[in-house]
């Protein structure tokens, strides 16, 4: 049986990084287009099946205009299988 291991990941917190786009009337595709990024890499990171590195944390936050972290991030704790 195979062991699980608790691992931290941060994650996008989606209702505000909505909240945001809102605001600025964007969709997630102009949040990729403003931030680098793909559109189908930001829809993985707003359902949450991808943690975002660290240079595209730095890019999101900088095309929304956040600078402190935890506006748009949350650190969780997940179980993976060793």
């Amino acid at each position: 049986m195979a062991r699980k291991r608790a691992t931290e990941r941060v994650m996008l917190r989606r209702e505000a990084a909505w909240d945001l786009l809102h605001q600025l009337n964007w969709s997630q595709g102009d949040l990729g287009r403003e931030a680098g990024l793909s559109a189908g890499y930001v829809s993985l990171l707003f359902n949450w099946d991808r943690s975002p590195s660290a240079s595209a944390r730095r890019s999101i936050q900088k095309a929304l205009g956040v600078e402190d972290f935890d506006v748009l991030f949350v650190i969780v704790t997940v179980e993976d299988d060793e």
